[in-house]
């Protein structure tokens, strides 16, 4: 529906309703290649102390967005627990006396 005034157009549009039913995307990857990826990236991180997701992404030949990807479903997990801010933030192993 349209309406004309002087100074101004004013136009009504009906809602849509939401599309229900729609499937989620999991918030975190499962398998046996990320959870290779995640024993590699513990096995480095005991070996080698706090590491940045470059220096981890490099190390595996992941790309940037896939490292990220598995680095964050392992802080969801646990596993890990993130310092720092942006480029300098690296990545630790969960120590006893923090659970």
């Amino acid at each position: 529906m349209e309406s004309f005034e002087p100074d101004r157009t004013v136009m009504t549009l009906p809602l849509v309703e939401e599309v229900k039913n729609r499937p989620q995307k999991p918030a975190v990857k499962v398998g046996k290649i990320t959870e290779t990826k995640e024993q590699e990236i513990l096995a480095m991180i005991g070996a080698e102390g706090p590491l940045g997701k470059m220096k981890i992404s490099e190390q595996l030949g992941l790309g940037a967005s896939r490292t990220k990807d598995v680095l964050s479903g392992m802080v969801a997990k646990g596993l890990i627990v993130p310092e720092g801010a942006g480029r300098a933030r690296v990545y630790r192993l969960l120590e006893d006396d923090e659970e």
